[in-house]
């Protein structure tokens, strides 16, 4: 076979957030996970995006997402203090049945890694950053409310 990984797309979190145990280890397991793809893959600056939980439409008051914020904390934090070679893919406002993201929602999370991808790896012109970083960049991370986390 053969070929080479050029990054990684991460989009997982709600398994983690039932259990405050779990919640609480996501930030130091995601970590982990950034390191040991660098160092299966011998590439300190493989590029990596991590994907939001869509903290807008989940439903919290089923006991398997009671911790999706904190757990959504950890993968911001991770994926906004790991270096240029990682960043996160906002989900905010975002819609969905309450676990999972509607197709168009969906949709609109692809094009939101794919803005991620072509800035990380700066393909991105300051007149397409002018024209479609609203939309494909959301300027904060949200908690269930929809209010701004950072």
């Amino acid at each position: 076979a053969g070929g080479i990984l050029r990054g990684v797309l991460w989009h997982q979190g709600e398994t983690d957030s039932g259990l405050l145990e779990d919640a609480s280890q996501h930030e130091a397991r995601l970590r982990g996970l950034v390191a040991g793809f660098r160092a299966e893959f011998e590439d300190p600056d493989l590029p990596l995006i991590l994907g939001e939980l869509g903290l807008s439409m989940l439903n919290t008051s089923n006991s398997k997402l009671r911790y999706a914020e904190r757990v959504n904390k950890a993968i911001v934090d991770v994926g906004t203090s790991s270096g240029n070679h990682v960043a996160v893919a906002s989900a905010a406002g975002l819609a969905g049945d309450g676990l999972h993201f509607f197709a168009e929602a969906a949709e609109d999370l692809g094009r939101r890694y794919a803005w991620k991808w072509l800035d990380m790896t700066g393909r991105i012109s300051q007149s397409m950053r002018v024209l479609a970083s609203k939309a494909l960049d959301p300027p904060c991370h949200a908690n269930q409310m929809g209010e701004c986390l950072s």
